[in-house]
This record gives C-alpha cells, structure tokens and sequence, in this order.
C-alpha cells in the first residue's frame, strides 16, 4: 500500500476462539489460538518502507509472536438466578 512518505505491506492476523460452558453455565472453559502461522504464513509480519526520492531511504520489518494458545477457565461462584416475581394482571396479560 502506497502511503505520503512510502509503503507499507499488508498485515493480517488470523484468530481462533472456542468457548464451552459446563455446570449449569457456571463453569466456563475458552480456548484461543491468536495469530494462526503453523510455519505455513507470513501472518504478523509488515514491512514498513519510507523514503524521498534523492534524499532518504529507510525500512523496517516488525515480526510478532505467532501461534499463541491459551486457556481461560472462569467459575462463577454466586450464581444469583433472576428470581423476580413480578404481579399477574389481568389487563397486561390481556394487552399483551
């Protein structure tokens, strides 16, 4: 991509989450795979080219951290249930 001062070159990052509740929806178990490469991508990485014709040239290669997995697991405790009770009229059961 052409830009005022240079170029930059396109940048992607795949992400994959899976998440999965148990136990009532109290437990809660989430995977992630950030930045997806498997050596197979060019995923994370850009290039970033500035420069000015006769004057200066300068690039830089920025490389992240690729194929990151990580699993959360998250237990809620105090499960409070909405246990509202809300009165019965005949004429809101009727109007709606």
């Amino acid at each position: 991509m052409v830009t005022a001062q240079g170029e930059d070159s396109r940048f992607y990052s795949p992400n994959l989450t899976l998440q999965k509740t148990f136990l009532d929806n109290r437990l809660s178990a989430t995977l992630q795979w950030q930045n997806i490469d498997l050596g197979l991508l060019d995923t994370n990485e850009q290039r970033i080219t500035t420069y000015k014709t006769d004057s200066f040239y300068t690039t830089t290669n920025y490389v992240l951290e690729v194929d990151i997995v990580s699993l959360n697991l998250t237990y809620n405790f105090n499960s409070n249930k909405n246990k509202s009770k809300f009165i019965k009229s005949e004429f809101g059961a009727k109007e709606f």
